[in-house]
C-alpha cells in the first residue's frame, strides 16, 4: 500500500454492503410490479382484441355470440368448441389468447380415464351465463340455451364477458358458485368451490375484464368480481340478476 492511501476498514465495508442490501430491497420489489405491469397492459390489449372479434362475430349473426362451448368441433378436438375457437377466423392470431402472466398456459379438457386427454391454448374464461336468458320455472338448471343478444343487455358496461384466470379448467367462469364461495350466499343450484376465488389474482391480485361494450377495466379479487345479487357486490354477469 502505498504511503497516504488508507484501505477500507471491515465496518467500511460491511455498512456499504448493508446499504447495497437495503437498496436491493427497496428497488427489486419496484423493478417486478413495473415488469408485472408492462405484462398486465399486454393482457388488456389481447382482450380488447377478443372484444372486437366478439363484436364482429355478433354483427354476423345477428347481434348474438357463442356460447362458451359449442356443440360441435371445428379443431380443437373436445367434440365441443370453445368460444375463443369459434371467433379465431376475427383475429387470426392465437398468440392473443395467452397471457404473458399466466402461471401455466393454456388447459387440460379431462375426461374420466385422461387428466389432460385434450389441451386447449386459451388463458382467459368466459362469463358463462352472459350467453343464456333465464331458465323456464322448475328447470334443473339455472340458465337455458335461449341466447341473450347484445341489444337485450340493460347494463353492456358493467356485464362481464371475458376474464384472466388461473385455473384448471377455464371454458367457462361460473359467478354463482364464486359468490358463494366468497360470501356463503349460495344462490339456488350454487356450492362452494374450494379455492376458487384464488383462481383469479393474476395481475396485482385483481384480474382485467373485458366488459361486454367492449372496454377493459381492471378489477380486485375479491371485491370487484362479486355480483350484484350480493351484498357491496358491483359485477354484472347475467342480464336477469338484479
Amino acid at each position: 500500500m502505498r504511503e497516504g492511501q488508507r484501505a477500507f476498514t471491515l465496518i467500511e465495508l460491511l455498512v456499504v454492503i448493508a446499504i447495497v442490501a437495503i437498496l436491493a430491497a427497496i428497488l427489486f420489489p419496484v423493478f417486478s410490479r413495473a415488469r408485472e405491469k408492462a405484462r398486465q397492459i399486454t393482457c388488456t390489449s389481447n382482450l380488447r382484441q377478443w372484444g372486437v372479434a366478439l363484436a364482429q362475430y355478433a354483427q354476423d349473426y345477428d347481434e348474438g355470440l357463442p356460447a362458451p362451448l359449442m356443440g360441435y368441433d371445428v379443431g380443437e378436438g373436445l367434440g365441443s368448441t370453445t368460444l375463443f375457437e369459434v371467433v379465431q377466423p376475427y383475429l387470426r392470431n392465437r398468440q392473443v389468447g395467452q397471457c404473458p402472466s399466466a402461471v401455466q398456459h393454456g388447459w387440460c379438457f379431462p375426461t374420466q380415464t385422461n387428466p389432460c386427454a385434450r389441451y386447449v391454448p386459451w388463458d382467459y374464461t368466459v362469463n358463462f351465463s352472459l350467453f343464456f336468458k333465464p331458465a323456464p320455472p322448475n328447470s334443473a338448471y339455472p340458465d337455458s340455451v335461449r341466447w341473450n343478444r347484445l341489444s337485450e343487455l340493460e347494463h353492456p358496461a358493467e356485464t362481464m364477458t371475458v376474464t384472466d384466470h388461473d385455473g384448471a379448467s377455464r371454458y367457462a367462469f361460473f359467478w354463482r358458485h364464486y359468490d358463494c364461495t366468497v360470501t356463503g350466499n349460495c344462490q339456488q343450484f350454487a356450492y362452494p368451490i374450494p379455492g376458487y376465488d384464488r383462481l383469479f389474482r393474476r395481475h396485482n391480485d385483481g384480474v382485467e375484464v373485458l366488459y361486454a361494450d367492449g372496454h377493459v377495466r381492471w378489477v380486485a379479487n375479491p371485491a370487484g368480481l362479486l355480483s350484484v345479487e350480493v351484498l357491496n357486490g358491483t359485477m354484472r354477469y347475467a342480464n336477469h340478476a338484479r
